[in-house]
């Protein structure tokens, strides 16, 4: 339910504050914080119950939470948030009223869509085992909440739809959700099988459904592994329908979310051409919406890109820029994270980008691309075992891998000479100078001559003039001898 206290209007499924003149421009965390407060009216809401509500399993300096604090008075007056010293917070301004307001107009759609995931169903026949059908549920809320691709509904609001007999369309009444996950488990003898589908909760119809078998060796090991790939699909497969609904809409129509799904999708075909309309819907995105982080992670990810294709460092350091003004709008999402280190492989090194790329991990630990990004970073470390495992976590956490994933692949077998076996991850990417750059090395250390002046040809004709050697000169290798072998293989293929 909406709330009004004074003249202005908290709209909860549109996350958006309004006041007298129209919208207020408002960070996530600081509406998270307003909201929160507002809940619980003349009530202190103590500091660590705000950071458990606000920031849930980030370790969040103190500093953080009072920055937001004064966006908010001063956005509304030093009156409705007092302080009670070394304690917490209090509103204290005028009450809030639940309000649902009809105007005959259609709804706005909200800047997020909302997803629900109801207990799953205990379908064992022990009433013992409920625990395990309830952790596994609160793991995948839980987990859920840190992806930053739609809004969650509360484990309380769910589970309390436990006994009820409610259909998807009830359902998704009474929690106002677009989307609902159901599920059951069933456990027998030293087996268990958990079953799982997500549905339009305006169509009712099935969107994805997956089941998974395991045999029951430690439990709660089982819990961590099928809950990770779950919420891992289960985003991918949200992330894929909400980007297809999107693309059918009217740009001038597109809120500034899905002007952020639009990009995700040019972004990632890793093109040139889609690099610069990703880069152009993310900047309508944050015209809608100048504090979205994640609309600014994915324009510094665009800038920073911009070196993967043409080696442009003007380009890199104004991605990494973009980026810290992301993690100053919102320090617990992990694109920005991300995007900070990726682009420091080659600004600041990996002294630098190391902190960056390991602080988005222990913000989502479960998404795919932190941790394809991670194996990247070990393969520069020359820490080979590292880099196999954390690319194969993030390839088997990702029903439809990114191409980046194979990509960073390819860097660790040409770090261990296996030249072959990187050529064709890097030929799938042939817009990017830093891939090409490898796969010319590769076809150096091969002799395949006919492969690098084409390569070489494809690259003049494109008026793409690329001083391979010297972006191979900073590759930031720990390894000084795979850089050196780098440099050979394209001597070599450029004299073909």
């Amino acid at each position: 339910m909406d709330l009004k206290f004074g003249d202005y209007w908290l709209k909860r499924r549109e996350r958006q504050l309004v006041g007298p003149d129209g919208a207020i421009d408002l960070s996530a965390r600081s509406f998270d914080i307003l909201q929160v407060l507002l809940d619980h009216p003349d009530q202190l809401i103590g500091k660590a119950r705000l950071f458990d509500a606000v920031w849930p399993d980030v370790t969040v300096e103190e500093n953080t939470l009072q920055v937001h604090v004064s966006a908010l008075r001063k956005l509304l007056g030093s009156s409705f948030i007092t302080t009670v010293h070394g304690r917490g917070y209090k509103y204290a301004g005028p009450a809030p009223v639940a309000v649902t307001f009809q105007t005959g107009a259609e709804t706005p759609a909200p800047r997020k869509p909302v997803i629900a995931v109801l207990p799953l169903d205990n379908l064992s026949g022990d009433p013992g085992q409920q625990y395990f059908s309830d952790g596994i549920t609160q793991d995948i809320i839980d987990r859920l909440t840190r992806f930053r691709a739609f809004s969650v509904i509360g484990h309380h609001s769910s589970f309390g739809l436990a006994d009820r007999n409610a259909n998807l369309g009830e359902i998704r009444k009474v929690l106002n959700a677009d989307y609902i996950v159901t599920g059951n488990i069933r456990k027998s003898a030293n087996r268990i099988r958990i079953a799982v589908r997500l549905s339009d909760a305006v169509t009712e119809a099935a969107i994805w459904a997956e089941h998974y078998d395991r045999p029951i060796e430690d439990i709660f090991d089982i819990q961590d592994e099928v809950a990770d790939i779950i919420v891992s699909t289960l985003s991918r497969h949200l992330e894929i329908e909400l980007m297809a609904r999107s693309n059918l809409r009217h740009p001038g129509n597109l809120t500034s979310y899905e002007h952020i799904l639009q990009g995700y999708w040019h972004f990632r075909k890793l093109t040139r051409a889609a690099n610069d309309l990703a880069l152009s819907c993310f900047e309508r995105a944050i015209g809608l919406d100048p504090h979205n982080s994640e609309a600014l992670s994915w324009l510094a990810f665009c800038y920073v890109s911009r070196w993967i294709y043409d080696f442009s460092p003007g380009d890199l350091k104004r991605g990494v820029d973009l980026a810290v003004t992301a993690i100053e709008n919102d320090p617990a999402n992990p694109s920005g994270h991300i995007v900070h280190g990726f682009g420091h492989l080659w600004l600041g090194g990996l002294a630098v980008a190391a902190p960056s790329l390991q602080r988005s991990f222990l913000l989502n630990p479960g998404d795919p691309n932190v941790l394809a990004n991670l194996g990247l970073l070990a393969v520069y470390q020359g820490q080979p075992s590292e880099a196999s495992r954390w690319l194969a976590q993030a390839n088997k956490l990702n029903p439809i891998p990114m191409l980046w994933n194979a990509e960073f692949g390819a860097i660790q077998a040409f770090s261990e000479s296996r030249y072959a076996e990187a050529l064709p991850p890097l030929e799938a990417i042939p817009d990017g100078g830093w891939d090409m750059m490898y796969a010319l090395s590769c076809y150096g250390h091969l002799g395949f001559r006919q492969k690098a002046r084409d390569c070489r040809d494809r690259f003049a004709n494109e008026g793409r003039h690329l001083d391979f050697i010297a972006a191979a000169e900073v590759e930031p290798h720990r390894d000084a001898q795979v850089r050196e072998r780098l440099i050979t293989g394209i001597v070599k293929a450029l004299s073909f």
